[in-house]
């Protein structure tokens, strides 16, 4: 069995009795970390999957969500060299050697994830400007406000660290045999006010598009679903929380190493699920177009030969069909998706309500789609 270093011991002070100091939670550390990359590649292809299907061009919100996850997998780059440096292992079973290369590497990795959690955010609200035509000036300027915090979060991050040390390298060569004089600040402490205030802005921005939502014409059940769509933002604030709880045992810790494995990992969760709420409120076009090719199959196991003669959509006295296309594949082949695909390319959570002409059959009413009935009487002809 490896020996304690004297100069840990030193600084440190002997471990904790019965504390298996060679313990480790690498291995774990690696799984989140990969686990959390793949599930955020697959929110940014869905993403640019349903953009492709409802026939949209990638819009800024689009480019910027894909430069939050090259960021993203940056930021796991870094930390699992990390890791590989110490995290997740006991202090007292580290060498100095090892010790500055993991405070080097977590330096870095401030840096890394506090631009990642920014860019995300100018994604989403980015999003919101896209979405919701921006006609109220309040709800105008509380985008900006929120874009304004998403930066200044950065460049607060990037002031805290340049100004963490004096000189800046004390704070990694303060473990080597010959550390240079100077003073450092708590980094610990840096951390878990600027986790604090990631969270509250995640709030902030999870809240933002519930009241115009709220004021759309439509019916409390679609304002239900819309919103709950939304609020699915709440994943990337419980990681946020579940981080800033982590962070206090970092703080307090004496062990740091070993307790640098969770607020790690719940760091890399945390800009996993920041990119997944940004991709979840675009990607229903797949869903949809999954439902429709299955109604599809389904209805074309049993659909009967339709008669024109026996049904109401088409126009006696002309013998003009309303519609533009046969029932069948109006309603059920291509769905209200496929008839009105340019004016759903940039409606991607369904806020459009499409009103058309004609009667379709009772039997083939689509369950998504609003039917309006209106008869024009003409009383008098003017020539």
């Amino acid at each position: 069995m490896a020996e304690i270093d004297p100069f840990i011991l030193q600084i440190f002070g002997p471990p904790p009795p019965g504390l298996d100091v060679f313990e480790t939670k690498q291995k774990i550390n690696y799984i989140i970390i990969a686990v959390s990359i793949v599930l955020a590649a697959l929110a940014v292809l869905g993403r640019c999957v349903s953009r492709r299907i409802s026939g949209a061009n990638l819009g800024a919100d689009d480019c910027v969500i894909m430069i939050a996850f090259i960021l993203a997998v940056l930021s796991a780059a870094i930390g699992t060299m990390s890791v590989q440096s110490g995290g997740g292992i006991h202090i007292w079973a580290l060498s100095r050697a090892k010790i500055m290369r993991g405070l080097k590497l977590g330096y870095v990795y401030a840096f890394a994830w506090s631009v990642t959690v920014s860019v995300t955010k100018i994604s989403i609200i980015l999003f919101y400007r896209r979405t919701f035509t921006v006609h109220n000036r309040t709800f105008k300027y509380w985008l900006h406000i929120l874009a304004f915090l998403a930066v200044g979060q950065f460049i607060a991050v990037i002031i805290s660290y340049c100004t963490l040390c004096m000189p800046l390298y004390l704070y990694w060569e303060q473990f080597s045999p010959n550390p240079p004089q100077g003073t450092c600040n708590d980094d610990g402490l840096i951390l878990l006010v600027t986790s604090i205030t990631n969270g509250v802005i995640n709030i902030a921005i999870l809240i933002t598009p519930i009241p115009p939502i709220l004021k759309l014409n439509m019916t409390n059940k679609k304002k239900a679903g819309v919103c709950a769509i939304m609020l699915l933002g709440c994943l990337v604030c419980v990681a946020a929380f579940v981080r800033i709880r982590y962070l206090v045992d970092y703080w307090k810790a004496i062990d740091k190493t070993w307790v640098s494995a969770d607020t790690a990992a719940w760091s890399s969760i945390e800009l996993s699920f920041g990119i997944i709420s940004a991709c979840l409120p675009v990607v229903p076009p797949i869903y949809l177009r999954l439902r429709d090719q299955y109604r599809t199959f389904s209805y074309s196991r049993k659909a009967q030969p339709i008669n024109a003669s026996d049904h109401s959509y088409f126009d006696s006295g002309s013998n003009v069909n309303r519609w533009a296309d046969p029932p069948v594949s109006r309603i059920h082949g291509g769905s209200s998706w496929a008839m009105n695909r340019q004016l759903q390319r940039d409606d991607e959570i369904q806020l459009t309500s499409f009103v058309t002409t004609g009667s379709p059959p009772l039997d083939h009413l689509h369950p998504d789609a609003i039917y309006v009935h209106s008869e024009v009487k003409q009383s008098r002809a003017y020539v």
